[in-house]
């Protein structure tokens, strides 16, 4: 959710609304989950 809509989930948030589709928030996510 973060992601996708960053200002939606936590007002006044300075990372912006990046409008990332479905399918590009899931490729991040698994790329961060690397990262672990």
């Amino acid at each position: 959710k973060w992601l996708k809509d960053p200002p939606g989930q936590k007002e006044g948030s300075i990372m912006p609304n990046l409008g990332l589709t479905d399918d590009e928030v899931r490729a991040l996510v698994a790329y961060l989950e690397t990262l672990k």
